[in-house]
């Protein structure tokens, strides 16, 4: 069945039940098309569990009655309901505050109805008023937002770890620069031996510093102690170490 830009009027009789949706491909007057199975929403409300409110002007605050969910069934032109008025529902209903009906729809794939959200009373409708779907749209658009946001998001994390990889790459570079030249400056001054800068390179902090102190004094001495000059200064030592045990004075 096809219903197109015709409203969805309010027919209300106590122990009748009230038309809330029509059923096939339906076209609001806003263009909007729209796939509705009575068996397949029937079937979703009764598997939800959940009675359907009566709500003022698509306020999705107070409930005006309620929609027993058990209490659907399918017709030839529509589904129908049974409504139970509350206070605020019945003063609605008696001084015809409204005049349609509207009901909120969760929308799957394809524009199929999946789900009966509510049914509004309205006096604007749309076939089923202009805020049909409203809900499972602004759920969408905030979806939609959400996911922008998060691939915003990780892109920005993707950029900020590039960033974080090549500056961490160019400090380590600068800190092996660094190191290079205090051990050439500890080759230079003599307070390290040139075959020790390999294994040197290979160390890091305080094991560097270590290992670079230890040598200062080391190298100094044995740079110190060769050829002629180192023979003579050994004779020398030993000769006044040999003074001294005999008490004799130089």
């Amino acid at each position: 069945m096809k219903l197109e830009g015709k409203p969805l009027e309010l027919n209300y009789k106590a122990g009748d039940k009230v038309k809330v949706s029509p059923v096939g491909q339906v076209v609001g007057l806003d263009g909007r098309s729209y796939v509705i199975d009575a068996a397949e929403l029937i079937a979703s409300i009764m598997a939800n569990g959940l009675h359907i409110p009566l709500d003022e002007n698509h306020s999705f605050e107070r409930a005006a009655g309620w929609f027993d969910y058990t209490k659907f069934e399918e017709r030839a032109d529509g589904i129908y309901a049974e409504l139970e008025p509350n206070e605020l529902g019945t003063e609605c209903l008696d001084k015809r505050f409204y005049r349609y009906l509207s009901p909120v729809y969760v929308m799957g794939d394809n524009r199929r109805v999946i789900g009966l959200d509510s049914v509004g009373l309205v006096n604007t409708p749309n076939l089923l008023n202009t805020a049909l779907n409203k809900k499972d749209e602004d759920e969408s658009m905030e979806k939609e937002e959400l996911l922008k946001e998060l691939n915003t998001t990780k892109n920005t994390n993707v950029e900020l770890n590039a960033k974080v990889a090549t500056l961490s790459e160019q400090l380590k570079e600068a800190n092996q620069k660094l190191k290079a030249q205090t051990i050439d400056a500890r080759i230079a001054a003599g307070e390290l031996l040139p075959n020790a800068k390999e294994f040197a390179m290979t160390l890091e902090g305080a094991a560097l510093d270590q290992f670079l102190e230890l040598n200062k004094t080391s190298t100094k001495h044995l740079t110190g102690r060769t050829g002629v000059e180192a023979n003579a200064q050994e004779e020398d030592e030993a000769t006044k170490s040999v003074y001294a045990q005999l008490g004799i004075k130089e």
